[in-house]
């Protein structure tokens, strides 16, 4: 008998349906039609063999290819993008074939899209990709959002996604503006589970621990803000990376300021040991006691404090009711307004402000260490480095103090010297053009000298300088007094 011919069929392929049943398909004719032959092509898949079982062939080829199930996983359009250009695709499908016993097929469109055989493929495929993918978006709020801590927020971020992308694309990092109206920028990160937990970890130990913030310490005593210092020597607190400055201004407080993780704990701190500190009040009747306490008794005093660690203030019956802390303003000969104002010179933005100094001790609280912090090292460096001769002003610019200059001067602990000094100030202001003018008490703080003596010498510098020579570009003047008993000594001397 004549042997018959051998049947060829040709069946249209597609190459991604065709990956997932490959393996199962090429069983199934090793099984059950071992005589037939299996060809690929590029298109095209040819069985050749006998007639029943290459149609059975075919036939197992279109149920399995029917088979073929599909998922189809919701992500956020920035993971999609890059679950796309990060070459995740043909890592998860390589990873699969040889993990699962039904390899998984991955294609992006607007969702993600899992096809296999098998759904406890499908299921496990799902479970992965949502376990190790991940969008994050972080809110960077107050300092953190706007330079220049945001700069630094940015460069810091940017170094650990490169370190983080060494060797594959793993993470990805943009950052995108808060609603219109509000300090607030947030940070989109898209990546691998582990690559995005570090980098929020990295903006969120920026956030903790580097951002500078400010938090109010109420303080129980108005008259603690003036001795402060002495304050936090008696509760055994140091300053560190964190600032304590006391304030009378909107009330009696301290502002804490430094890094947030610091702050929070200092202003605890703080709290804490204020809260135990108790007050007493003795009352002097006898003139003569009164007279003693404020002559040979005050060494007396100084080792009664050292003794029994405490603070002891002297109270001459002043009332100071809100009325009394109003500025009031002077209008001198010509356009000339002299205001004299109860603040923190620090806050001020005329453009010249006075800085008292001795021109060798710039760390010792005071007016010149608040100015010199604000305005930063650049002018502390001009000032180490000014050549000035005494009586003298040096001028430099503001750094970060929001003027247009700065004028340092050194009042010498002299009257004289100081009433001179703001005669040239205000001629320096006028012929220099700045129309407005900010200025403390010189030398009535740390220099040591009577409020009221100062008070006299620089309202009578100020008068003498308007009214011998007119002024037509200086129009403001204003006297910024940031304790309590040297304002109301000004107030007296300017009424």
């Amino acid at each position: 008998m004549e042997k018959s011919l051998p049947t060829i069929k040709e069946l249209p392929l597609v190459e991604k349906l065709f990956k997932l049943v490959e393996e199962e398909f090429n069983r199934e004719m090793f099984a059950n039609y071992p005589d037939v032959k299996v060809i690929r092509g590029s298109a095209t898949i040819t069985l050749e063999g006998p007639d029943t079982d290459v149609q059975s062939g075919a036939a197992k080829l279109d149920e399995l290819i029917k088979n073929i199930k599909e998922k189809r996983v919701k992500f956020p359009t920035a993971l999609l993008t890059f679950i796309k250009t990060s070459g995740a695709i043909s890592k998860y499908q390589a990873r699969f074939q040889q993990s699962l016993r039904n390899p998984v097929f991955f294609e992006v469109g607007s969702d993600l899209v899992l096809s296999s055989l098998s759904s406890d493929a499908l299921n496990e495929a799902e479970a992965a990709v949502m376990r190790e993918l991940k969008v994050e978006i972080i809110e960077l709020q107050g300092a953190a959002a706007v330079p220049p801590d945001l700069d630094r927020v940015r460069e810091i971020l940017m170094k650990a996604k490169k370190e983080a992308n060494i060797s594959e694309l793993r993470v990805d990092a943009s950052f995108m503006p808060g609603a219109t109206g509000t300090a607030m920028t947030k940070v989109r990160l898209v990546g691998y589970s582990e690559d995005v937990n570090k980098l929020n970890e990295v903006l969120r130990d920026f956030q903790i621990n580097k951002v500078t913030t400010e938090e109010e310490v109420k303080l129980p005593h108005p008259e603690l803000v003036d001795c402060f210092d002495k304050v936090l020597v008696l509760i055994s607190m140091k300053e560190t990376m964190v600032t304590l400055k006391a304030s009378h201004v909107p009330h009696p407080c301290v502002l804490v300021k430094g890094p947030r993780s610091l702050v929070q704990k200092v202003r605890t701190d703080l709290a804490t040991s204020l809260a135990q500190l108790s007050t007493d009040t003795v009352v002097l009747n006898e003139l003569a006691v009164q007279w003693y306490f404020q002559g040979d008794g005050r060494q007396n005093t100084k080792l009664v404090e050292r003794s029994c660690q405490v603070l002891i203030r002297e109270k001459q019956h002043l009332q100071t009711p809100t009325s009394d802390l109003a500025d009031i303003t002077i209008t001198l000969k010509g356009r000339v307004k002299l205001q004299v104002v109860f603040g923190d010179i620090t806050n001020e933005t005329t453009d010249a402000v006075v800085n008292t100094t001795d021109f060798r001790d710039f760390q010792t609280d005071g007016v010149c260490k608040d100015i010199l912090r604000k305005a930063g090292p650049q002018v502390e460096n001009a000032l180490k480095n000014g050549k000035v001769n005494s009586e003298e002003i040096l001028e430099t610019p503001p750094g970060m103090f929001p003027c247009k200059a700065i004028l340092h001067v050194c009042g010498k602990k002299d009257t004289a010297v100081i009433e001179q000094l703001l005669r040239r100030i205000i001629q320096l202001c006028e012929s220099s053009g700045y129309k407005s003018l900010a200025v403390p008490a010189i030398c009535a703080g740390s220099g040591g000298l009577d409020p009221d003596s100062v008070a006299h010498a620089i309202l009578q510098g100020v008068k003498t300088a308007a009214s011998s020579h007119p002024l037509q570009r200086l129009t403001n003047i204003r006297l910024v007094l940031n304790k309590l008993t040297v304002f109301l000594a000004f107030k007296k001397k300017a009424m």
